[in-house]
Formats: C-alpha cells, sequence, structure tokens
C-alpha cells in the first residue's frame, strides 16, 4: 500500500482526499503510468537523515467516476502528461520493528503476515509530492 513507501503525513492527507471522494460517491482512476524522465537535482545528507530530491515526469490516464459509472472529470483515453517534484528521505536511526506499525500484527522478516505491510525503517519514503505542471 503507498502507507509502506510515505511519511505518515503524507499518507493521511492523501486518505482523507480518498475517504472525502468515497463520502461523495467520486472514485479517482489513474491508470497506465510511464515515467518519461527521472532527474536527481539536490540531495542533503546529515546525521540524522539523507534527502534526496527529484524531478519526474510522468504520464498516465487519469479520471473521476460517480457510483454509477458516469465520468465526473477527465477522459478514459486522454494521456496526462505531468512534472513532479519528489522529495525521498531516508532517516538513519534504525528502529527494530518487533510488531507492525500498521495493525499491530507480528512481523516476519519486515513483513506484516495480516496486512501485509513492509516495516523497515532504513528504506527511503516519500516525503512530499509536488504537481509543477501537467499539460492535457
Amino acid at each position: 500500500t503507498m502507507k509502506n513507501y510515505t511519511s505518515d503525513e503524507l499518507f493521511n492527507q492523501y486518505d482523507t482526499g480518498i475517504k472525502m471522494d468515497n463520502k461523495n460517491g467520486i472514485k479517482n482512476i489513474i491508470r497506465d503510468i510511464r515515467k518519461e524522465r527521472f532527474i536527481v537535482y539536490d540531495a542533503s545528507s546529515s546525521e540524522n537523515k539523507q534527502v534526496i530530491n527529484v524531478m519526474i515526469d510522468a504520464s498516465y490516464i487519469s479520471y473521476s467516476i460517480s457510483t454509477n459509472g458516469l465520468i465526473q472529470s477527465g477522459f478514459r483515453d486522454n494521456r496526462v502528461r505531468t512534472k513532479f517534484e519528489v522529495v525521498f528521505q531516508k532517516n538513519f536511526k534504525h528502529i527494530d520493528y518487533k510488531n507492525c506499525p500498521n495493525c499491530g500484527a507480528p512481523l516476519i522478516n519486515h513483513r506484516c503476515e495480516y496486512c501485509k505491510t513492509y516495516a523497515n525503517s532504513s528504506e527511503y519514503i516519500i516525503t512530499s509530492i509536488k504537481k509543477i505542471k501537467a499539460n492535457k
């Protein structure tokens, strides 16, 4: 799930948006994602963490549908090209998880057998995603 690869703050931001759309009967569809270009433009390190800033050009098909399947926005066959600024962060403070940080079940080789969360604090996570430019 997205939760395994993002900061809690970023996950909660997207999760809140998805729940609000679901409450309003809207489902967002993003499919056929293609990475067109990936450029690392900045990196920094401190004793606690490493931060890598990346510019990603991607294309994808994006649209929203209502519960009855009618398109609310976008098109089923229109490819959108967007430039994103993404920040990856790796914390150097290692946490040795015994139980899943998501559901509390025991972990086997850093993986939860119950909810399938991967709990390894030494991995990079995404802390920020900003849409810079979209061409439709």
